[in-house]
């Protein structure tokens, strides 16, 4: 059975280990419960562990010297890391700053909120497995890059834009990093969605008050979320009191995290502040190495996409590593043979070639950052999705093409407007597949 992500839960109360594992197992991902810091090791270091939730408080673990110790070996270096913890204190939220923790969980697992909380790291985990894989094949095919891409992080002020209806939010948060810094932009609601689109931010924060009605927050977090750029950046809602906001709703809206404000404390605000904030500039750096990892010779030169090559190589690695730690891969395919052809009839071979080119850039750009695009020949792409389901992938595949199908596109040398039509596939990887059997069947599926 393929699962979405495989956990390791460092915690001595078997009972609470458990309730967790149970929750985690509900929603498909593998959770294992090592009950000693060596065993957390030693399993973080075989490799295809995603995340490590250790249950801060238990009986022979101590929290931060295993967390000290996961972050000094450079295999598990990178595997985010969750605090689990029962109640909340400022100091517990210093430590959790200070070891550069990922997120700290308060209180008993409820859900499908804990999963979507947990999410983004996963994500962050597939990225950070991707970001390995092509820096290593491209390295194979003469790029020049060492052997480790340097994802260090901009350790200055953390730059967010905040809308509150509410006078002195904005202060609020400021006041909670002193003097180590905050730069903030405050913003209407909507006035801060474009605020978003047109710079680069490390995160956005929302109060909600009793004047803001749910549905237009929901619909910023949404918008948000729908601008390719800023499809992983951090948004937090503050929720003052006597407002009612599920939690877990919100987060399937896109928000990331939802505090109340009746419990703010200066360093609760510092910590997930800073977290996400140093979270989505981890996303930067990784954006920036992929990048970077596309020389050309493994580049397709009309399009600047990945090569078929490349592509076929990529593939023999993905499908071993999803076969080996039982992942899902998703395979789609985009089309616009037909539209490609058109244009080449009326207008000639320069226009064909801009507009396949232009597409492959726009496909590149729509996709997530974990998403691999290559050209597959003439004017058709395809797409990997490591660690997705197929109703994932079908989700990106319908997206991108309906952007795409409702673009006019500028060509140079044309003088009106191109619509294309975009032929789709998709299928995931099943068990016997190699990978020309699994592109073979998703370009089967192309309709």
């Amino acid at each position: 059975m393929n699962r979405l992500a495989n956990i390791l839960i460092a915690g001595t109360d078997p009972k609470r280990a458990d309730r967790l594992s149970d929750v985690l197992s509900e929603n498909n991902c593998n959770a294992l419960v090592c009950d000693e810091a060596d065993q957390v090791l030693s399993e973080a270091l075989e490799g295809g562990t995603d995340l490590v939730i250790v249950d801060h408080g238990s009986a022979d673990i101590d929290t931060f010297s295993l967390i000290d110790t996961l972050r000094k070996q450079p295999e598990s270096a990178a595997i985010p890391i969750v605090v689990w913890a029962g109640e909340e204190t400022d100091q517990l939220y210093e430590k959790a700053l200070g070891a550069e923790v990922d997120d700290v969980y308060i209180g008993e697992p409820q859900g499908d909120e804990i999963f979507l909380r947990f999410h983004p790291l996963l994500r962050l985990s597939t990225q950070l497995a991707e970001l390995r894989r092509r820096t290593a094949l491209a390295r194979k095919f003469g790029v020049d890059l060492p052997k480790s891409p340097d994802l260090s992080i901009d350790k200055g002020p953390i730059s967010i834009v905040v809308s509150s209806s509410k006078e002195g939010t904005a202060e609020e948060i400021a006041a909670a990093f002193g003097d180590e810094g905050l730069l903030s932009r405050r913003e209407p609601l909507f006035n801060a969605r474009d605020a978003l689109y047109d710079g680069q931010f490390d995160a956005a924060v929302v109060g909600v008050s009793r004047d803001d009605a749910a549905e237009d927050v929901f619909e910023f977090c949404e918008e948000v979320r729908n601008n390719p750029r800023l499809f992983n950046l951090p948004i937090l809602l503050i929720v003052e009191p006597g407002v009612e906001l599920d939690a877990a709703n919100a987060m399937s809206h896109g928000a990331s995290r939802v505090l109340d404000a009746k419990q703010r404390m200066d360093w609760r605000i510092r910590y997930v502040v800073s977290s996400l904030g140093t979270r989505q500039r981890l996303r930067w750096r990784i954006r920036d190495a992929m990048d970077a990892a596309m020389g050309d010779p493994i580049r397709d030169e009309l399009t600047g996409a990945y090569s078929y090559e490349f592509l076929r190589n990529h593939l023999d690695v993905l499908t071993e590593e999803s076969r080996e730690w039982q992942r899902h891969l998703t395979v789609i395919f985009f089309s616009i043979n037909q539209s490609v052809e058109e244009v080449r009839q009326e207008f000639g071979d320069a226009a064909a070639d801009k507009l396949t080119a232009t597409v492959s850039k726009w496909i590149s750009r729509l996709v997530r950052l974990e998403d691999f695009t290559a050209r597959y020949g003439g004017a058709e792409f395809c797409v990997t999705l490591p660690d997705s389901p197929l109703a994932e992938g079908k989700f990106v595949m319908h997206r991108v093409s309906g952007i795409l199908g409702y673009t006019d596109f500028a060509i140079d040398d044309v003088y009106r407007p191109i619509a294309i039509t975009v032929a789709v596939g998709a299928t995931e990887m099943e068990p016997d597949d190699d990978p020309a059997a699994l592109i073979a069947r998703a370009y089967q599926n192309l309709e």
